[in-house]
């Protein structure tokens, strides 16, 4: 996660989170804060992906709601739903994020929305 290339960077927190690399969330944790957006974006996607091993990674991705970028905070918010905390506070920010003036940013909203409530339906089936 150290590579100068952005690419190899992305690429390489995309493995590390198909792979479920419990022992990367450390270093995924730090590539959040990668001054490439799409580093972050993919850095934040893959300790979703690792789920509730990377409950440690919460507090930074709760911080990434507050990001510029909607894309990384539609990742975020959806991050926090796989490892199963800040449910309420990402909800609150892709509901807020449904009145931007920017049809993208709405969105990345509405898909982050639709995917959580569907990971909450999934995990509360009766």
């Amino acid at each position: 996660m150290e590579d100068p290339a952005d690419q190899v960077r992305i690429h390489s927190a995309s493995a590390l989170g198909e792979l479920n690399a419990t022992e990367a969330v450390d270093a995924l944790i730090h590539a959040t804060t990668d001054q490439s957006p799409e580093v972050t974006l993919f850095a934040a996607q893959a300790l979703g992906k690792i789920g509730s091993p990377a409950l440690q990674a919460a507090p930074q991705l709760l911080h990434l709601l507050k990001n510029d970028d909607a894309e990384t905070r539609k990742g975020a918010a959806i991050a926090l739903a796989r490892i199963g905390i800040g449910l309420e506070q990402a909800v609150a920010v892709m509901i807020s994020d449904l009145n931007l003036p920017c049809e993208d940013a709405r969105y990345e909203a509405a898909y982050a929305l639709g995917f959580m409530g569907k990971l909450h339906n999934r995990q509360y089936r009766l």
